[in-house]
C-alpha cells in the first residue's frame, strides 16, 4: 500500500525539515488553543525534548 502521508516543510527555525501533515494539524490546533505561533510551539516542544533527541540522533 502506497504511503500517501503529506509532509509540511518547517523552515527558518532551529532546524529545517518536514513533518507529517496530520502531526502538523495537531500541533497547529494545540498552538491555537495556547494562543501561540505554531513555529514557537514546535521549538518549545523540541527544546523540552532536546536531550532525548540528541541521544537518538547524534550529530
Amino acid at each position: 500500500m502506497e504511503d500517501k502521508t503529506e509532509e509540511v516543510i518547517v523552515e527558518k527555525m532551529s532546524f529545517n525539515g518536514t513533518i507529517p501533515l496530520d502531526l502538523y494539524k495537531l500541533l497547529k490546533m494545540e498552538s491555537v488553543r495556547r494562543g501561540i505561533n505554531i513555529k514557537h510551539y514546535i521549538v518549545e516542544i523540541l527544546s523540552e525534548h532536546a536531550e532525548t533527541l540528541r541521544s537518538k540522533f547524534p550529530a
